[in-house]
């Protein structure tokens, strides 16, 4: 890799002898083509606008990828490392409507899919054109479950060999002789939140969004529903990020949030439930179905909130339509979900950023657009410079509060004895899955 043009370009030299499982070359061309669909307005991918800064990308010969932006833009490598997709595939075929798409059978990982069974597994093979050598796993399947308690009792039984598991089963998965259990928080953190729609008439008040955050007891949560294998946070970058802060922590405080509500002429009428000018204080609460972690967290904080007189009608629904309703549709008050955060800060834009493609809270504050521009595009791109920049980030989205970081999660997988993972580090356990290996 060679950074030039004081920071505007990138150039990867790929290794010699790189091809797709089908035996066709892999080439620069094919991360080109690739990049050129993810930005490809038919497309619709996503996270199209993380690429607005890059100016184009060239491909001079088989074995050479240039990525020129449009100024220095410090996240560079982490938005320009991608998974390319075959060329001679793809090529003049509609991405969506393509078969390859759903059921592709041209691949460079270290499992290319054998079978597909909708709505029920996947199994994956060896690919013998690795080229870091093939898998020491000839065959795996994926078996989709309804939740979690039903992962773990498959592994149990004997009928698999891992799967993420609930806090309420560790200690059961602990104390099999056939299973140990692997915990760890990985440097890509996960944590789990209450949303609060900024749009709905009732949100837009700030005083009631910290009502609602002091009325919550993030601890109680964590040792009802996580069983301690949780940890508080209250900025939305992961801990093992270099660019967190450390803020001012959202106190469980009942009579605050009471007080808050009353300074607002939110009072408490009949039964204790509170209103305004003959507008009742009342807010649904959306959360996904058959995930019973988030379903317990739901029932709590609608109990949690009625103590402090906010009316909470609970509603449930698929994940699927939930993510959707949150961050398409907008049709929402209040939801319990989660995100996965990167190391790198600039990962977080899409979500806190007026015109970001997962911004489902409707936060608007174009001083944190500024900012998290200025952030990525800070001369020499000097870390202590970057940092300084997006504490002001964490502290402006802490101060609007758009929703209440409920906890960080711990990972929690059960194992089957008979099979060797990586050694747990930073980067989990499953950051080399062609090493793997079984017993028996």
């Amino acid at each position: 890799m060679t950074i030039g043009d004081g920071g505007r370009t990138i150039t990867y030299t790929l290794r010699d002898g790189l091809k797709w499982s089908d035996g066709t070359p892999l080439t620069a061309r094919d991360y080109q083509f690739t990049y050129q669909r993810m930005v490809d307005p038919a497309v619709d991918h996503p996270y199209r606008q993380v690429y607005a800064s890059i100016a184009g990308v060239d491909s001079p010969d088989d074995r050479t990828l240039t990525w020129a932006f449009r100024e220095s833009f410090c996240p560079a490598i982490d938005f320009t490392v991608i998974n390319p997709i075959p060329r001679h595939v793809f090529d003049g075929a509609d991405l969506a409507r393509h078969p390859a798409s759903l059921r592709p059978t041209v691949g460079s990982g270290p499992f290319l899919l054998e079978a597909w069974n909708t709505g029920r597994d996947a199994t994956f093979r060896a690919n013998g054109a690795f080229y870091l050598g093939k898998p020491r796993i000839d065959r795996y399947t994926m078996r989709l479950v309804a939740d979690a308690a039903q992962g773990w009792a498959i592994v149990k039984a004997g009928e698999a060999d891992l799967a993420s598991i609930n806090a309420s089963d560790v200690a059961d998965a602990a104390g099999s002789h056939a299973t140990r259990v692997i915990t760890h928080y990985p440097a890509t953190s996960s944590w789990t939140y209450l949303g609060m729609n900024l749009r709905h008439r009732i949100l837009t008040e700030r005083a009631v969004r910290q009502a609602i955050a002091h009325a919550i007891d993030r601890e109680t949560i964590i040792q009802q529903v996580r069983f301690g294998h949780a940890r508080t946070i209250d900025t939305p970058f992961g801990r093992e990020s270099w660019a967190t802060s450390r803020l001012p922590t959202m106190e469980y405080d009942p009579a605050k949030a009471a007080r808050l509500l009353d300074d607002a002429q939110w009072l408490t009428g009949v039964g204790g439930a509170r209103s305004r000018d003959g507008v009742p204080l009342l807010l649904t609460l959306r959360y996904p179905i058959g995930n019973r972690e988030r379903e317990l967290i739901g029932e709590m904080i609608t109990t949690q909130l009625r103590a402090i007189g906010i009316q909470i009608q609970p509603l449930t629904e698929p994940l699927s339509e939930l993510i959707d309703r949150v961050n398409v549709t907008h049709e929402y008050d209040l939801c319990v979900l989660g995100w996965t955060t990167p190391i790198e800060p600039h990962g977080t834009r899409e979500i806190w950023a007026t015109d970001g493609a997962q911004n489902g809270s409707g936060l608007a504050d174009a001083t944190i657009d500024a900012l998290y521009e200025q952030a990525a595009t800070v001369l020499g791109c000097d870390r202590a410079e970057r940092a300084r920049t997006y504490a002001e980030v964490q502290r402006r989205i802490d101060d609007a509060i758009p929703c209440v970081f409920l906890y960080e999660t711990e990972s929690l997988t059960a194992m089957s004895a008979r099979l060797t993972v990586n050694q747990t580090t930073r980067l989990g356990w499953d950051y080399r899955p062609w090493q793997w290996s079984t017993t028996g």
